[in-house]
């Protein structure tokens, strides 16, 4: 198989980003778009933010996006604040890749010390694993020692005396997104009293794509031309250009940033996939 590689393109969060990442990875074509048509149930909305207490608080900019999606189920019901919950679309990321790509994914929610040890031990070319990490104890991160931040990892190999990983965001970025710690630094990250101890475990042997099969059952939600989002964004810059002060201004352009790369980009994407294949 071919080498695990960043895109330029991510796809609403770091663990579905790496689910993105690991799809590519597993199918015959790096190039492969089709696991986005998973956002044919959603709608893309404007979604108003705080700016100024947002960032006093201290939230990370990418929490603070004032682009969000709407999710609809199979009777095209609005299921409210889905995408906020990520076990919620990381069980619907299960089923959809098992479905079309029979791609195997387990997620651990809360997971323990012997459950990450148990897919580290898995790890091979064949199968990968994703873990969340308190990125304060991680001295690849921007946030280390300054900021308890979630943040998610793929551990891409295993060797005797250290772990290699793939990360979509830190600091000291090569231009393959890879750094290496030991077992002992991953652990400490992972056992951390701030983190949710995510664990997702990803595997495929035999790839199939059938999502043409399955193509008729997303909603036409995907097709909406609505771009009343593109206005408010507007407004939401000019807005912040007028009032902000030089800390918020920063922080309202990263969470406009963020929008454009882990949800307008993919979003449009999906629709030009759906066109594509149907």
């Amino acid at each position: 198989m071919r080498e695990l590689n960043v895109r330029k393109i991510m796809f609403l969060s770091c663990y579905t980003s790496y689910l993105y990442i690991l799809y590519n990875y597993f199918s015959p074509d790096e190039f492969d778009n089709d696991i986005l048509l998973v956002m044919g149930n959603s709608k893309i909305i404007f979604k108003d933010i705080i700016v100024k207490e947002n960032r006093k608080n201290g939230k990370n900019p990418f929490n603070s996006q004032p682009i969000d999606f709407e999710y609809y189920d199979d009777n095209a019901k609005l299921a409210h604040d889905f995408y906020l919950d990520k076990r919620k679309y990381m069980e619907l990321m299960k089923k959809f890749l098992k479905k079309n790509f029979n791609i195997n994914l387990f997620n651990f929610y809360d997971a323990s010390l012997n459950n990450l040890n148990d897919g580290l031990n898995l790890v091979c070319d064949t199968c990968k694993i994703i873990v969340g990490i308190d990125e304060y104890y991680n001295k690849d991160s921007f946030y280390y020692a300054k900021q308890h931040n979630l943040h998610g990892i793929i551990i891409s190999k295993i060797y005797k005396d250290y772990i290699e990983v793939l990360d979509c965001n830190c600091s000291k970025l090569s231009l393959s997104h890879k750094y290496k710690m030991t077992r002992q630094e991953l652990f400490e990250m992972f056992t951390s009293d701030k983190n949710k101890r995510y664990l997702f475990i990803a595997s495929c042997t035999d790839f199939r794509n059938n999502i043409k099969d399955n193509l008729f059952k997303i909603n036409n939600i995907l097709y909406d031309n609505d771009i009343t989002y593109v206005y408010k964004l507007y407004e939401f810059i000019k807005d912040g250009k007028l009032d902000d002060t030089e800390n918020d201004w920063v922080f309202r352009i990263c969470a406009f940033e963020c929008s454009i790369h882990y949800k307008i980009l993919p979003y449009q994407l999906s629709k030009k996939t759906i066109f594509k294949i149907s």
